[in-house]
């Protein structure tokens, strides 16, 4: 861990090192070492500020990654899954304390369940707390009451028969990350026609706006409501849903939009100039603002945090670790982004529904 502890390890790297690890009943512990150390490293880069957050986003969705394959290969040696990732994960944006939401694709249409779940166990291996990532399969076509995995055919049909809309902007965040090739190939080239052949409908924006209103109203219950960072308007999922719009109103048009990232999406609209430049500026500095917060939470406590603490020591600790010299000040500058990301946003929807 310590030789280098800044070295931007590939995935090729990290796989070749969890590949000489212990084997057998003990493999789950030593893994759990393994990927620790890769978060306390990334930890120490990130507060020695030899690594920026985009950097250690990268670097946590790479280890996961290398980890999930490594694993896939062990319990499924023939190859007859592939793993799509979701989320912050599909995106490449994972941070500290993020689950793993995944849906397994088959070759055959049945799977027994407990080669999934052989998979899942050995991810959730926890040792003083904290597992080695969660995994979340929720997601799946039809949730819990879905097959654990099921044949692209069946995915396919799912998603042109039964797929809401926020499944739509769902899969605008996904990425097979290993497993079966022929799968890969196959599920690429499906999400492209079934996202970038035609542009939603106007009613899509209103559709929108009401699940980010529901996500508000289920999620921002604090007081004041503005301290749920990435449920209130303007916040991180605001964000990420006006990336995902934008993508499925412009992709059709402009394939350089067709990224699972939230951040790219926004700098791609804005080189494309598909909106006006100070709305795209505003939103990335916001954007970013934001990102950089939720990591600081985070990688603070190591654990999924959506809110900030009404607790007022740490109030402070975070504001000074943002560079601001109080609370008051940071508050001050949080509110005025809120606004701004909320504003923005609401200019692009505007813009798409005159398209």
């Amino acid at each position: 861990l310590m030789v280098n502890i800044t070295e931007r390890k590939t995935k090729d790297t990290l796989i070749h090192e969890i590949q000489k690890l212990p084997q057998g009943d003990a493999f789950p512990q030593y893994l759990w070492l393994y990927v620790k150390a890769e978060q306390v490293r990334a930890a120490i880069c990130s507060i020695t500020h030899e690594w920026g957050f985009t950097t250690i986003q990268n670097h946590l969705s790479t280890l996961a990654d290398a980890t999930l394959n490594t694993v896939l290969k062990q319990i499924d040696p023939e190859e007859s899954l592939a793993v799509i990732a979701l989320g912050k994960y599909g995106s490449c944006e994972l941070t500290y304390g993020s689950d793993l939401d995944l849906i397994f694709l088959s070759t055959h249409e049945y799977v027994d369940p407990d080669k999934i779940l052989s998979i899942q166990k050995c991810l959730h291996y926890k040792s003083y707390t904290h597992p080695i990532f969660s995994v979340d399969l929720r997601l799946r076509p039809y949730g819990i009451d879905g097959p654990m995995a099921c044949t692209l055919q069946q995915f396919k049909n799912y998603y042109i028969d039964h797929a809401k809309p926020w499944e739509k902007q769902m899969l605008t965040r996904s990425r097979i990350i290993g497993g079966n090739a022929h799968l890969k190939s196959n599920f690429e080239a499906f999400k492209e026609l079934f996202l970038f052949s035609n542009a939603p409908s106007k009613d899509f924006i209103e559709e929108v706006r009401n699940m980010h209103t529901t996500i508000q109203k289920n999620k921002a219950t604090q007081n004041p409501p503005e301290l749920a960072f990435k449920a209130h308007r303007g916040g991180l999922v605001h964000c990420e849903f006006a990336a995902q719009t934008i993508q499925l109103f412009c992709g059709p048009m402009h394939s350089a939009l067709r990224s699972c990232s939230t951040l790219k999406t926004f700098k791609t609209s804005l080189r494309l100039h598909l909106f006006p430049e100070a709305t795209l500026t505003h939103l990335i500095e916001g954007y970013l603002f934001l990102t950089k917060l939720e990591h600081f939470l985070r990688r603070d406590k190591n654990v999924a945090i959506t809110q900030i603490s009404s607790n007022t020591s740490e109030q402070e600790r975070l504001a000074q670790w943002l560079g601001f010299t109080s609370f008051k000040a940071f508050w001050t500058h949080y509110l005025q982004v809120l606004t701004h990301n909320e504003s923005s946003i609401e200019a692009i929807f505007e813009q798409l529904r005159s398209m």
